[in-house]
């Protein structure tokens, strides 16, 4: 087939007629046989970044920071024959009509050779104003040309949802299927540079590559990569569709520690017929300051589905670990573009193959979800559906995307006693972590958020504290940050939920490659009868949706992605489906925009007082400019 491109679900501008030549004949009413073609300076735009200029004072240049993308600018130069003049100019009449909805899409289609077809979808918005070419000949030629222009949503999507599953599923879905381990490197294969080592976040040991001792103007693994081959008893990965692994990195050169490299993993899968499949990732790492004590990563990876391969025994891997660091040779040179791993030494701990998402309970009332290997390349709304076990009410309900620069390692949840401490000030609870062996660290600024099991004479006033320490080393000096509220609960507060107000954390500046560091809180209450549950940490660089309704019959709540014509998605509870939904968003508070997705891994947190929600997932994979998958 040829490329694609359609306009409204009804015009096509670069198919092939059925003929073999150029164009497909439209059956549209008022333009029969005609005839549309895109000429050159076909312009389909691209996502426009929106950063803030941040101006040193001190340095020379500016920071553009942020993660927003404006619309693109998608420009359509269009010839059109038609076999009368009345069909050309109903040809005209019918284009026009079309772009000038609200909203409508352009759909881009790859020709894929002998592979799929992959249609790209552009959400669109009414046109500016059209150019036509006013010329008689061409009208007595039935023929017209025509310049269309408009913006569409920065980027393109896939024009069918993927659904994701949890480990607490709803009603009518599966939880995902728990992860094979493919390698738990209890044994490493003898491979030059490769050894077992006792470093590990998971398990016991991981696979160590060092390339050794070298001179000063040869930086450890100058010229080589990391490569490492092992055969694996025959695994099955059927319905496990990503890789997922922990790389560490440790450096001795002052200059690259602490340092976000983007490295490079290039993974390949055989199976027990000798076929392969072969894809990879390029991740930030972070780098420590010890050759022998690594920063750890998680890494994951999707692995092509559907390729002529039985992922049912999988027999050995392959892992190629790049950096493709600019080689300081000497005389200052380098052989530019030698794809090679330096200036690190690298580990390999726990390989497995995994689930979309991956769930760890943070209590009875909340479980914080890991995404991984989410297709596409640019961020897409998230649609939710929620609902308590056994379909009972609930009256609470917190989803919580973080910010795209949160830590792996930070659980947005605290249990503060589980309403069995009395909230004096000197219990302190260790902040967890997602990432065993790792200590917690924050980056950014939080809502606090206390939840209660009783008030204690709820009709009068308290001063609730939350005091944050941070420490920089296990009996190590601490710092400290406090966040207070005075309020009535009986008149203040509903359901126990009390947003305390705003932190910025860390209290001081860590190094990144700093794994020593760890913070507690601590609760005060002017009235010590009271009993509290947890503390939320809300990233305020994230997305929230709180609802929170004084009394609920409902069993489902449901959060939309927006639709092409609004800025939120519909907030919505129901007792039993979405023909009885109804819209609870003025009880509820979203911040941050919609809740979306992120390519590669993500984190979510779902939290409700009366229990922890089973939840189902939908969103459409987005793309910048051209759909991979």
């Amino acid at each position: 087939m040829a490329d694609s491109l359609i306009v409204a679900g009804s015009i096509e501008l670069l198919g092939m007629g059925t003929s073999g030549a150029n164009g497909v004949v439209s059956s549209l009413p008022l333009c029969k046989g005609a005839v549309f073609t895109v000429d050159p300076g076909l312009d389909m735009g691209s996502p426009q970044p929106v950063v803030d200029l941040v101006e040193s004072l001190i340095l020379n240049g500016e920071r553009p920071y942020g993660t927003r993308a404006s619309n693109r600018t998608i420009s359509l130069p269009i010839s059109i024959i038609a076999p009368t003049r009345t069909l050309l100019a109903g040809a005209i009449e019918t284009l026009l009509a079309l772009i000038d909805q609200q909203t409508w899409t352009l759909q881009w289609t790859r020709d894929p050779g002998s592979g799929t077809a992959l249609p790209l979808i552009l959400d669109c918005f009414r046109a500016n104003p059209s150019k036509p070419v006013y010329n008689l000949i061409d009208a007595v030629q039935m023929q017209a040309s025509i310049t269309i222009e408009f913006q569409a949503l920065p980027y393109g999507r896939s024009g069918t949802s993927q659904q994701l599953t949890f480990a607490s599923p709803i009603g009518g879905t599966s939880a995902p299927p728990s992860p094979v381990t493919l390698d738990s490197f209890s044994s490493v294969a003898s491979i030059a540079q490769w050894s077992q080592s006792s470093q590990h976040v998971v398990g016991s040991y991981s696979a160590e590559w060092n390339p050794g001792a070298a001179p000063a103007d040869n930086p450890d693994g100058a010229g080589m990569v990391a490569d490492y081959v092992q055969a694996i008893s025959g695994a099955n990965i059927t319905g496990l569709p990503n890789i997922g692994f922990w790389a560490g990195f440790g450096s001795s050169y002052y200059y690259f520690i602490g340092y976000f490299s983007p490295f490079t993993f290039n993974i390949t899968l055989t199976d027990n017929l000798g076929r392969t499949i072969s894809f990879g990732v390029t991740q930030s790492c972070t780098v420590s300051s010890s050759n022998g004590s690594p920063a750890w990563t998680y890494v994951t990876a999707p692995i092509p589905q559907g390729a002529a391969f039985n992922y049912a025994d999988v027999t050995g891997y392959e892992i190629v670990i790049t950096n493709n660091t600019y080689f300081f040779g000497g005389g200052g040179g380098g052989p530019g573009g030698v794809t090679q791993l330096t200036f690190v030494v690298a580990y390999l701990n726990d390989l497995q193959a995994i689930a979309v998402s991956a769930g760890s309970a943070a209590s009875i009332r909340g479980t914080i979800y890991t995404l991984q290997g989410i297709t596409g390349t640019a961020p897409a709304p998230l649609s939710l559906q929620f609902a308590q076990s056994g379909g009972t009410a609930f009256q609470t309900l917190i989803a919580h995307r973080p910010g795209p620069d949160a830590p792996a390692s930070l659980s947005p949840f605290v249990s503060v006693g589980n309403g069995g401490d009395t909230p004096n000030g000197s219990t302190f609870y260790t902040i967890p972590s997602l990432v065993t062996g790792i200590n917690a660290t924050f980056d950014g600024t939080y809502s606090i958020m206390l939840t209660a099991e009783t008030w204690s004479s709820p009709s009068t006033s308290r001063q609730v504290t939350v005091t944050v320490y941070q420490y920089e080393q296990s009996g190590g000096t601490s710092a400290t940050a406090t966040v207070s509220r005075t309020f009535t609960p009986s008149t203040d507060v509903t359901n126990g939920m009390v947003v305390l107000g705003e932190l910025t954390l860390p209290v001081s500046d860590i190094a990144p490659d700093n794994v020593d560091a760890y913070f507690a809180i601590t609760v005060t209450d002017t009235n010590t009868a009271d009993r509290f549950l947890d503390c939320i940490f809300l990233d305020t660089m994230g997305q929230t949706c709180w609802v929170n309704l004084a009394t609920s019959n409902y069993t489902i709540f449901y959060i939309d992605a927006p639709t092409t014509d609004r800025d939120l998605g519909r907030v919505l509870g129901s007792t039993s489906g979405r023909a009885q939904a109804t819209s609870v968003l003025a009880s509820s508070f979203v911040s941050g925009g919609p809740l979306t997705v992120d390519p590669g891994s993500c984190t979510l947190f779902c939290y409700s007082i009366q229990g922890a929600p089973s939840l189902v997932a939908y969103f459409f994979p987005n793309w910048f400019v051209d759909r991979l998958s």
